[in-house]
């Protein structure tokens, strides 16, 4: 029995260890960086890109990143938007600001959203063309 228990963990181990280096492979280091917030505060990572608008969706914000892939980004009052925080719907506020096919460079963190599901929380979105 615990021959079996062992060998039913060492694949699991297997396999964290091969979707970890996907996960690797899948986000090159060049696309996006990772600075570690100050050691007061909880250490969420903030992530950069930059990229060309695919769409606006509701208050996500669609990127396709260097490597061809579509992030989806949520947008809340608290990001900053060319510097400045967003007054009134974010919805139409993205509708009107952003169009397919804009560059923009992006800061997000990793987080739980809606039923703790993770989400790339959008911190600022700068237009490259504006």
């Amino acid at each position: 029995m615990n021959l079996k228990l062992a060998g039913i963990l060492a694949g699991v181990a297997m396999m964290g260890g091969v979707a970890l280096a996907q996960e690797e492979m899948d986000h090159p280091m060049d696309e996006r960086t990772m600075q570690q917030q100050p050691m007061n505060q909880p250490a969420a990572q903030v992530n950069e890109l930059q990229g060309k608008v695919l769409g606006v969706g509701g208050s996500t914000l669609y990127i396709q990143g260097r490597d061809g892939v579509a992030i989806p980004l949520e947008v809340s009052r608290d990001t900053l938007i060319d510097g400045k925080k967003i007054k009134g719907m974010i919805g139409s506020h993205l509708d009107k600001n952003f169009k397919e096919g804009d560059e923009v460079r992006v800061s997000f963190e990793l987080k739980k959203g809606f039923r703790g599901h993770l989400v790339n929380q959008a911190v600022k979105v700068d237009k490259a063309n504006k």
